[in-house]
């Protein structure tokens, strides 16, 4: 019934679809299940003058960085940063080891770094931005500069020994 009524508007929620006969509100859709989840939705039949009420955005949150899936999601009450998470496909290989929080509500200009493993505890409001950084690559090498034969970058381990390097130039 949607999709033959053109979709929904950008400003509509996939959250909380109504079906309303006779004046009474007979079932409620959450797409997010269906579309992330991969929960099944309800089968419920259509019929003449039933009302299909799609209700306006209450929390859109702006997703970037290195996630499987940028882009801009809508976070009921209950939800934490660890669904958005989930809804976003996760992180992608290259995310580094923390998350940022751009806090932008009217009360309330604090921006947060978090690790990887508070997400679970961390509440998001309406407002938030979430940015998830790409890990540094420099961590594992070490420069080789000056009077050497090849100079450049050389992988580094804990178990390597200046000799090791030198060798290798």
């Amino acid at each position: 019934g949607l999709i033959q009524a053109g979709g929904v508007d950008i400003k509509g929620s996939l959250r909380d679809i109504k079906i309303i006969r006779n004046n009474k509100e007979i079932s409620s859709t959450d797409f997010y299940n269906y579309f992330f989840l991969g929960k099944p939705l309800e089968d419920l039949r259509l019929m003449d003058q039933d009302i299909v009420y799609v209700s306006s955005r209450k929390n859109t949150i702006p997703v970037s960085g290195k996630i499987l899936q940028p882009g801009y999601f809508e976070i009921l009450e209950k939800e934490n940063l660890n669904d958005l998470i989930n809804f976003s496909g996760g992180f992608d290989r290259k995310s580094s080891k923390f998350i940022f929080v751009y806090r932008n509500s009217v009360s309330d200009d604090d921006s947060f770094i978090l690790k990887k493993n508070q997400a679970e505890a961390f509440k998001i409001f309406q407002g938030d931005s979430i940015y998830f950084p790409e890990k540094p690559n420099f961590q594992n090498f070490i420069k080789v500069r000056g009077q050497v034969k090849i100079p450049g970058d050389y992988p580094y381990s804990e178990k390597m020994r200046l000799k090791d390097i030198i060798e290798a130039t």
